[in-house]
């Protein structure tokens, strides 16, 4: 069947101004506002069976528009449907000329008179250049064509080129270049390719240029689910080849997404499934979810979208309720970066989205001009939007405020289109600030497609800075990096409520500590820093626009010239790295062993001082960041006490003595020095260790000082005081042996009993070379990673332990050398302990029979560690002598005898 217009599209293409874009727009009434069905019962409440019931009578399942030279091509062009589908043709009149667009759109018009087309197949070349085949011998091409258009029910269908004798292929695939000789649309989505207020857009001569560029990228990017090739029915070739393949007009693209100047030149990250239609309509057909993809996707100011009325409400829809919120940072005291950042904002291009600016005063160091900055402050007007000025000031000194106070204070969204952009006051801003916040929020965060990637990767927002990191990434390709920054920075509303929620929960003595980083060092009030902590955590990621000239750049003139926007690639297309600079496929999400650096355990070996050792731990069990006490029980003649009461133990007996964190006692199967270095499982997650010794208590104060140094810049190092620092000097190299040094006791059979070593290096207290620096801190007041002591088990020579345990002394000096060779450091040295023994409580009892009273103490000393360096660091001394960090001054009556080691 088929009706031809010949004579009355004449009236038509006199009429064609006249027509009104609700024709068209009423073909896709009926669907856009029909939600997918919820249902999970399939069999009762499919989509399909309810959308085939309510069919009205002249319902078709397809109609076919085209143009056609006389009545007897459209007869046998109908033919090879076997008269299937109902077709509108236009047979050009002598009398007059209708241009081919306006034929497209009077037949259309005319079918949707007569029937209730559910697809359309558009033919926008002549009858007489197109050859269809079928690969399926014998099969009926209409009924074919049918049964594939009802079980998939596609946005977009074309048909395959002249099939491959290579290998065979599938009835259908996903569509990967559109033949717009011949297109099938779907009624929901035909406005947006033809539409009555801007005919003429869709080609030049015929051509349909913008048409069929359009065509093919919205296969690709808008419908890709729903975007089908035919590969049982074949479209052969044209006879003139053109030279080259139609060009893309980048105009009709997001600037984000311009590249290249053919479809052979487009990159199209695209590998969609074809699903059938089951129990929920298709995609395409829900406006909620189709216009985020329109807008994402193309320059809706384009002639070709700007005049199409379906294309511009989807922009309407989502721009409309996109609202930014610019964050400004900046001390009280008016500056010039500042003016030159809100000059920036201000020259900035303007956008459809709502825009808010906020200015936080931060701090201020004078009152002198208060008033006047205040003043001009609140004068600030922007094209943009409403400004708002919010003054939480505190005085401090200008020096000492480099970073932007807790901005998780200054912002929390109230719906999920509400973004905001932080931007510091030494940033300055391009003209595309504004239009690209706008289009990355659309393209990563309201896409259907790359909202999967955002979730898994945990992409919080975008950098609109570049990053000083050296992770080997080209210019100008985007990367994600587990990296915060103060400078400038967009935000999405989801992930800023879960960190802020997630903030508000934290303990407040907490510093925002991440496990062997350096941005441990940052300042404890940096946002930044919590930040950094909650994306460690939860495995969350910034992307990096990394473009040539930045969306932002820090102490910089403003461009001169508008910068080009980097394309929005697929996430899954971009390297990633984590807080570490290392690179991987998966988000660092480290969950609970975030805490590993919060808190710390102590190691406390006992061997002598079986009596007093509950007094070392009722002082040091309320010691701040301690989580625990490890006692490592060298006696095996003396039991440990049968019960003490901590959080951890079986039973609470009242007799027993009470201790508010766990207590390990660990008893040891022999008396060995090399113990407490031992990996034991009770350390657990934390990652830092403070080594005690059992016959002092070292005040509070100073210890949580040496933990905090170590946390913040030093977890690599042991952390110690100059009153445990010991040094070693070059001397004249002479072979001697234990005997040499007059050390009895050792049995005949040890390898080095008789074996010489070549002393090259004294050993000795830091008092009596004060100048040449620390380079050994004994284990007692010290904090070291919980790591070495896997080291020290492991990765030492049996030979080294032996003589530990031989010797039952160096197992100090063997540690801080091993330490040394692998950080090629010395130990972070404090002052102050040397001043504070006056408030040091020793047990008397044992300080009849420490091993610094052995007559051979300093002697075993001196031969283990020149035979360390000789057999087990190759011969070199790896110890490094570093100056002490100075403390407080010293005060009258502080200073007293060091402890003697």
């Amino acid at each position: 069947m088929f009706v031809s217009i010949s004579r009355i599209l004449f009236l038509f293409s006199l009429a064609i101004s006249a027509l009104h874009a609700h024709s068209i727009q009423h073909l896709i009434s009926s669907y856009s506002s029909q939600p997918a069905s919820q249902d999970s019962n399939c069999a009762n409440t499919s989509w399909m069976h309810n959308a085939i019931a309510s069919r009205p009578s002249n319902w078709q399942l397809m109609c076919i528009i085209g143009e056609a030279n006389t009545h007897s091509d459209v007869e046998e062009f109908q033919r090879l449907w076997n008269f299937a589908f109902p077709g509108f043709f236009n047979i050009p009149s002598t009398h007059s000329v209708v241009k081919f667009p306006e034929s497209i759109l009077a037949s259309v018009e005319q079918a949707f008179m007569r029937y209730t087309c559910e697809n359309y197949m558009i033919l926008t070349s002549n009858l007489n250049h197109l050859q269809f085949s079928s690969s399926e011998l014998g099969e009926n091409m209409g009924a074919s064509l049918s049964t594939i258009l009802q079980k998939y029910w596609p946005a977009i269908a074309a048909f395959s080129k002249t099939p491959s004798t290579e290998r065979p292929v599938a009835k259908v695939q996903a569509l990967a270049g559109v033949d717009t000789r011949a297109v099938i649309l779907h009624r929901s989505v035909l406005s947006l390719f033809i539409h009555t207020q801007y005919p003429t857009e869709m080609g030049t001569g015929g051509q349909f240029q913008h048409f069929d560029a359009f065509t093919n990228l919205a296969s690709a990017l808008l419908f890709q689910e729903s975007a089908l090739q035919i590969n049982t029915i074949h479209l052969s070739p044209p006879n003139s080849k053109p030279e080259t393949s139609p060009p893309v007009d980048s105009a009709l693209l997001q600037f984000g997404r311009r590249s290249g100047e053919s479809l052979e030149e487009y990159d199209i990250y695209w590998e969609p499934t074809l699903q059938s239609v089951q129990c929920n309509s298709p995609m395409f057909m829900n406006n909620t979810l189709l216009s985020p993809r329109i807008v994402s996707l193309f320059n809706l100011q384009h002639p070709y979208f700007a005049k199409n009325p379906r294309i511009a409400s989807h922009g309407n829809l989502v721009s409309n309720r996109l609202h930014f919120n610019v964050h400004i940072f900046t001390p009280f005291h008016r500056s010039n970066h500042f003016d030159r950042l809100y000059e920036s904002i201000n020259l900035a291009n303007r956008i459809q989205s709502r825009v808010s600016i906020y200015v936080h005063v931060d701090s201020f160091n004078s009152t002198a001009d208060s008033k006047k900055t205040l003043k001009f402050l609140q004068s600030l007007q922007s094209r943009h939007g409403t400004v708002h000025i919010h003054v939480q000031a505190v005085r401090v000194k200008e020096f000492d405020r480099s970073h932007s106070r807790d901005a998780a204070n200054l912002w929390m969204p109230s719906h999920r289109n509400e973004f905001a952009i932080f931007l510091g006051e030494h940033a300055v801003v391009s003209e595309r600030l504004f239009e690209y916040a706008e289009a990355s929020a659309l393209a990563y965060f309201f896409n259907h497609t790359a909202s999967k990637q955002v979730e898994r990767l945990g992409l919080m927002g975008i950098s609109l800075v570049n990053t000083n990191a050296s992770l080997g990434v080209e210019a100008g390709t985007p990367f994600l990096f587990q990296q915060p920054n103060e400078d400038a920075v967009l935000f999405t509303p989801e992930s800023w409520i879960q960190f802020v929620k997630w903030k508000m929960q934290l303990p407040v003595w907490i510093d925002p500590l991440i496990p062997d980083s350096p941005t441990n060092a940052w300042p404890r009030d940096s946002w930044a820093k919590y930040l950094l902590r909650f994306m460690v955590q939860h495995g969350k990621t910034l992307l990096f626009s990394n473009c040539v000239s930045p969306i932002a750049a820090t102490n910089s003139q403003p461009h001169a010239n508008t910068p080009p926007m980097p394309l929005f690639s697929p996430l899954e297309s971009l390297k990633s790295f984590d807080a570490y600079l290392r690179q991987s496929a998966v988000t660092l999400s480290l969950g609970k062993d975030v805490t590993s650096f919060d808190t710390c355990t102590m190691v406390m070996q006992v061997y002598s001082r079986t009596s007093t050792f509950l007094d070392r731990l009722a002082y040091y069990h309320t010691l701040p960041f301690l989580s625990s006490i490890i006692i490592v029980w060298n006696n095996l003649n003396t039991p440990p006490p049968a019960h003490i009461n901590h959080p951890e133990s079986t039973s609470f007996k009242p007799n027993a003595p009470t201790f508010a964190i766990p207590i390990h006692i660990l008893q040891q199967p022999q008396n060995s020095m090399n113990n407490r270095f031992k990996p034991f499982k009770e350390l657990g997650a934390s990652q830092c260790v403070i080594a005690m010794d059992d016959d002092w208590d070292f005040p509070h104060v100073k210890l949580v000082a040496a933990i905090r140094a170590w946390q913040t810049g030093g977890y690599e190092r042991l952390v110690g005081f100059q009153q445990q620092g010991r040094v070693h000097v070059p001397s004249t190299a002479k072979k001697v042996s234990l005997s040499d040094l007059r050390v009895n006791g050792i049995q005949s059979d040890a390898v080095y009993a008789k074996e010489s070593v070549s002393v090259k290096h004294k050993y000795g207290k830091n008092v009596q070379l004060q100048k040449a620096g620390v380079s050994i801190l004994m284990p007692s007041a010290t904090v070291y990673h919980a790591k070495y002591h896997h080291m020290y088990s492991s990765n030492l020579p049996e030979r080294a332990r032996a003589v530990v345990q031989e010797l039952t002394n160096c197992d100090d000096i063997l540690f801080n050398m091993m330490v040394a060779n692998a950080t090629r450091a010395g130990p972070m040295v404090l002052a102050d302990g040397d001043r504070v023994e006056k408030a040091l409580v020793f047990d008397k009892a044992g300080q009849k029979d420490g091993l610094w009273k052995d007559k051979e103490h300093w002697a075993k000393r001196l031969w283990c560690m020149n035979y360390f360096v000789e057999h087990v660091f190759d011969g070199k001394m790896p110890l490094i002598s570093t100056r002490v960090v100075k403390g407080r001054k010293r005060r009258r009556g502080d200073a007293v005898k060091a402890k003697r080691g």
